[in-house]
């Protein structure tokens, strides 16, 4: 968007986090690759990577505010750019069971995925960059292979130890001077 170039070691980064993505998606089976599932979801992933993009590129318009105003109008905007599909999901029968695994849920998506997540990774795009800061996205499955470990007891597999590899071979490439 605004001829930001790729510098030297990103494209080696970018190349082996690729491999690392779809070594653990793939489960280390090629043939996982071409179901028409995964083909749906490719899709839907790329729409969402072109979307993130675009709003970290864009995150150097952010207005000379406090970065929890920013934080706080963001989530204002995307909560109620969110309440037509509240309703129409209200409207099919789905409604939230106000049990505590719903509360603590909403409360943990709300904090750590939400105000921390979306506050540091601003700051991050801040201070190196959309594309440095690009990098460390492909962290995401680390993180999430590790707390499906802890929390719903998921087993770690080959296919995620060879995935992180690459991802922090990745990163490392990306990060270095």
């Amino acid at each position: 968007m605004f001829r930001d170039r790729l510098t030297g070691a990103s494209s080696p980064a970018i190349a082996i986090r690729d491999r690392a993505v779809l070594a653990i998606i793939s489960k280390l089976d090629p043939a996982i690759l071409n179901t028409p599932d995964l083909q749906h979801r490719r899709s839907l992933i790329l729409l969402n990577m072109l979307i993130w993009g675009v709003y970290s590129v864009s995150l150097r318009w952010r207005p000379a505010i406090h970065p929890l105003s920013f934080l706080f109008m963001f989530a204002l905007i995307s909560g109620i750019a969110m309440l037509p599909l509240f309703a129409w999901e209200h409207s099919t029968g789905f409604v939230l069971q106000p049990t505590w695994l719903t509360f603590s849920s909403i409360a943990f998506i709300t904090i750590f995925s939400t105000i921390v997540a979306f506050g540091c990774w601003t700051r991050g795009v801040e201070l190196i960059g959309p594309n440095r800061a690009g990098v460390f996205l492909h962290l995401i499955p680390i993180y999430s292979a590790l707390l499906t470990g802890a929390v719903l007891g998921e087993p770690l597999r080959s296919y995620h130890v060879v995935g992180f590899a690459l991802i922090l071979a990745g990163v490392w490439c990306a990060a270095r001077r």
